[in-house]
């Protein structure tokens, strides 16, 4: 997913298939972890992020999954999401993001690669949105990543409708 490339569209069956898994391709992988802000096809909207809440929308049937690793979608739920934006959260108290890669990769194991762009934040830095539109998923590189609290972040990118207990952490 190049600058001048930066949209990937998935046929019927990737989009439906399998899952999606993202993963930080970085020299000391615990220095970020990934969340996911998503909206659900009924327009409620939450987040999935390591530490906080690992699984969303339902627990029992989770669409998205956050561990210390990456985070993961199951595609075949997908028809129950609209959208989401795939961020990085650094862990080192200087809020600093270490320079690497995102890998993410499909049931088939095709593999797309999103830059981690190095530098300081203000907690959050966007990565990827992804979009399901007539039942295809449609994946976009965000190669001019806004950074900024995660609340700004989210807030950025049309997330608004997600109370937060301070600009770092929301109330999911």
């Amino acid at each position: 997913m190049t600058e001048h490339e930066p949209v990937v569209e998935l046929t019927r069956m990737q989009s439906a298939a399998g899952g999606l898994e993202a993963k930080v391709a970085v020299p000391n992988p615990s220095e970020v972890v990934l969340g996911l802000v998503f909206e659900t096809s009924d327009t409620r909207e939450s987040l999935v992020l390591p530490g906080l809440s690992q699984q969303g929308p339902d627990p029992r049937r989770p669409i998205f999954r956050a561990t210390s690793s990456g985070v993961a979608v199951n595609l075949r739920r997908i028809t129950g999401v609209h959208r989401w934006l795939l961020f990085a959260v650094p862990t080192r108290p200087s809020k600093q993001l270490p320079g690497g890669t995102i890998t993410i990769t499909t049931y088939g194991d095709s593999r797309l690669e999103v830059p981690l762009v190095a530098g300081p934040t203000l907690g959050a830095q966007a990565l990827m949105t992804g979009h399901v539109v007539e039942g295809r998923l449609v994946l976009r590189a965000e190669h001019d990543p806004y950074s900024g609290t995660l609340q700004q972040v989210c807030s950025a990118y049309g997330y608004r409708e997600i109370s937060w207990r301070d600009p770092y952490t929301p109330l999911v």
